[in-house]
């Protein structure tokens, strides 16, 4: 398999879906690009470069994800950036089928701050947990290293969408909260 549907790919409107495509089949490597496309007409709207990290058959089976809004106007992808993280892509989707990726605040320096530390040790994974209306919730997980030694933390991170007119104004940090417990 060369191309397949990402887990959660298709929009709750059916009229896009995020997919995994290899960058060339003949070659069977591990390059790899997420892309949108519209199910109506085939074409595709947007590619984002995979990070490569690992094959083709392991991100699909293991971490890719799409996460779309209940209005199908936002999708966050999820891919492996190293074997101890993953980040996420977000992307707007307008009328007739254009999609634009937008810059995510950066919600992991906040956390960092929050306990005290400037640097990620290993380890920084972000999940989608839900989208509930216009907010996307994530749970970033992180480990440091302080004067008292190696730390995990969980934070809750909610980002809030709109659409306003304003690129920059698209996307705003709610909420960067430590908390505790399983990964929903």
């Amino acid at each position: 398999m060369d191309d397949a549907l990402v887990p959660g790919g298709r929009a709750p409107s059916g009229f896009h879906e995020v997919r995994i495509r290899r960058v060339d089949p003949a070659k069977h490597d591990t390059a790899y690009v997420f892309y949108v496309r519209d199910t109506r007409t085939k074409e595709v709207v947007h590619e984002i470069a995979g990070s490569n990290m690992y094959g083709f058959d392991q991100i699909l089976d293991e971490e890719a994800a799409a996460h779309w809004d209940p209005s199908s106007a936002w999708v966050a992808i999820r891919d492996r950036t190293t074997k101890h993280g993953s980040t996420l892509s977000l992307l707007r989707i307008t009328p007739g089928s254009d999609a634009t990726e937008i810059a995510i605040p950066d919600y992991q320096a906040r956390a960092l701050a929050v306990v005290g530390v400037d640097t990620i040790r290993i380890t920084s994974h972000s999940h989608v947990t839900r989208w509930a209306g216009s907010r996307l919730h994530i749970k970033f997980t992180f480990d440091t290293h302080s004067s008292v030694g190696p730390n995990v933390f969980q934070f809750d991170v909610v980002l809030s969408v709109g659409d306003r007119d304003s690129a920059a104004s698209l996307v705003s940090l709610v909420k960067v909260k430590e908390g505790f417990g399983g990964l929903d």
